[in-house]
């Protein structure tokens, strides 16, 4: 039985950097830091490719999809091949219908339901949910996805990604969650590093009257309202704007400074 299957396009991402190499380098990870079993190609497949691959997502709990553009095109069918312009073309199912990333990604939808689907975005491009298109979009909508769009703090994104699968599995018996839990987070978790990098993202001058809000909110004297509910579609920011916060709180409670710092 294996915790996860992991599903990903060969070639290279919008950086030109091999995703294949990325995505072993987060198996190899996985492993060490649970000391759980997955399925990637490189390592399990024998010699009938689709056997494998159907006997692969059998035999595992979650599916993890390595999200790319390559890797979106493939599974709606186009592989990159036909841009989005406004002409009618027949049979574009058939364009994609050997390829395995296609196979895959149907295979498992069928099999597991988008439940068990588990998106990890490898590209920065597709962190903006609005690029996703497609069956691709229909499937995976509604999941939460795990950035590993870079490299930087790897042990940190890793044990997301196995935070992620843990909740994806928690209700199962047949996969001891208790590795996960009491494992991957056995690294220099450093969560003011996380903050600063996802603060780095923010784009100055954008989304003031958001900013203003809450800080309106938090030095309110009375705080009659206990509770912020800050909501929005996966990608559209929140993380981002909420580091910026953090980054600036030294500020919150000094108003001339704050119209300073924040407008």
């Amino acid at each position: 039985m294996f915790a996860g299957f992991l599903s990903h396009d060969w070639g290279k991402d919008e950086l030109r950097r091999d995703n294949h190499s990325r995505v072993k380098s987060i198996f190899m990870g996985l492993k060490e830091m649970s000391g759980l079993k997955f399925w990637l190609d490189e390592e399990q497949l024998q010699a009938n490719l689709v056997d494998g691959m159907c006997a692969g997502i059998d035999q595992s709990e979650v599916v993890l999809v390595f999200v790319t553009k390559a890797f979106m095109n493939k599974v709606n069918g186009s592989n990159g091949k036909f841009p989005e312009m406004n002409v009618k073309i027949y049979n574009i199912s058939k364009i994609g219908d050997q390829d395995n990333c296609m196979k895959e990604f149907r295979y498992a939808s069928f099999r597991k339901g988008k439940s068990k689907l588990l998106p990890i975005v490898k590209e920065p491009r597709m962190k903006n949910t609005k690029e996703w298109t497609g069956a691709f979009l229909m499937e995976m909508v509604s999941e939460l996805y795990v950035d590993f769009s870079d490299d930087e703090n790897y042990k940190v994104k890793v044990a997301n990604v196995l935070q992620a699968l843990r909740r994806k599995t928690e209700n199962r018996k047949n996969i001891d969650v208790s590795v996960i839990k009491g494992n991957a987070l056995k690294v220099n978790f450093d969560p003011f590093a996380i903050c600063r990098q996802k603060a780095r993202e923010y784009v100055p001058k954008t989304r003031v009257w958001a900013i203003n809000r809450i800080l309106e909110w938090i030095s309110s004297p009375t705080w009659t309202q206990r509770v912020f509910v800050f909501m929005g579609c996966a990608g559209i920011g929140k993380s981002v704007l909420l580091a910026r916060l953090c980054q600036l709180g030294e500020a919150i409670g000094d108003e001339a400074t704050r119209k300073k710092r924040y407008t």
